[in-house]
């Protein structure tokens, strides 16, 4: 008896989103950096938002691009880690964390599905007073902290870390971070 398959949109949806979210997984698992310390050889260095973002949106798909900080980034946005980017933030001071601070009533950033990003020696924050998530992950989206801290964010869901992705904790501290509702 021959007998052929059907799948539904549903379905075929459902697999492309798995296999998205497989091939983010892995590649993160693999390629991006661990734990023993991210090599500031060839990172791309800021010191400002715009500096930041411009790093960001011109990283090159799916090669993993470390962006180093020579002082404390306050945004007035949140910085969004898109589709295909690999981003490593990380503190050029190895002495001092430098702060990433969020914009008021909003994440500090935003991994979206199959974008994905390691912190590594820097702090997300928000000023005191000001609420807003420190890292929202999406559905696809990786989240690995390797080192530094995500601290002092207050929101409705997710003070710290919103996870709907993969998120891997090597390193750091996640900690004074509030949710109210």
């Amino acid at each position: 008896m021959n007998r052929k398959t059907k799948f539904s949109k549903l379905d075929v949806y459902h697999r492309v989103l798995l296999f998205v979210f497989l091939f983010v997984f892995l590649f993160s698992c693999i390629l991006l950096p661990s734990a023993n310390g991210v090599s500031l050889e060839g990172a791309i260095h800021v010191r400002n938002e715009v500096e930041l973002r411009n790093a960001v949106n011109n990283a090159p798909s799916n090669v993993p691009v470390v962006i180093g900080f020579d002082a404390s980034i306050t945004l007035t946005n949140t910085l969004y880690i898109p589709v295909g980017k690999l981003i490593t933030l990380t503190c050029n001071d190895p002495v001092n964390s430098y702060l990433l601070v969020g914009p008021n009533n909003q994440s500090t950033i935003t991994v979206v599905g199959g974008g994905g990003l390691t912190l590594d020696g820097i702090v997300v924050t928000h000023n005191a007073g000001v609420s807003g998530s420190g890292v929202t992950v999406h559905f696809g989206g990786t989240l690995i902290l390797s080192d530094g801290a995500i601290s002092g964010n207050t929101a409705a869901r997710g003070g710290g870390v919103y996870n709907a992705g993969f998120f891997k904790m090597i390193g750091g501290e996640i900690s004074n971070n509030c949710v109210f509702y």
